[in-house]
């Protein structure tokens, strides 16, 4: 799991779990490099590590780029996943596959209320 430098209410629980389970975690900046920077220990340090979750999709194009050189296949070898249904979903090579995240004024919310009166 790949993180962006603010851990919102919704991805704390998300991340703490990755981490509990024993996945590797990292933080990026929700930038294309900082995402291949994160994914470069990731294929020699963990073998096995086939699923990656990944804050935004310009960090998932970071992931794709180390693996390549690394030998991975997507999706044959490994699974990539980001957020924000972005172009940069629809420009990797191969497409993303990415989460739309609703974009409103709730987006800058945290803490109970972040997902509105309806959810209580």
């Amino acid at each position: 799991m790949l993180r962006g430098p603010e851990l919102r209410c919704a991805a704390a629980g998300l991340y703490a779990g990755a981490r509990r389970a024993g996945h590797p975690a990292a933080t990026g900046d929700y930038s294309r490099a900082s995402g291949e920077r994160a994914a470069r220990p990731a294929p020699g340090a963990c073998p096995g590590h086939r699923r990656g979750l990944v804050a935004s999709d310009l960090m998932a194009q970071g992931v794709l780029d180390a693996l390549d050189p690394a030998g991975r296949r997507v999706p044959e070898d490994a699974a990539v996943g980001g957020f924000d249904d972005s172009p940069a979903a629809l420009s990797s090579r191969p497409p993303l596959t990415t989460i739309r995240q609703p974009w409103g004024p709730h987006q800058h919310r945290d803490g109970p209320d972040a997902a509105g009166p309806h959810s209580r």
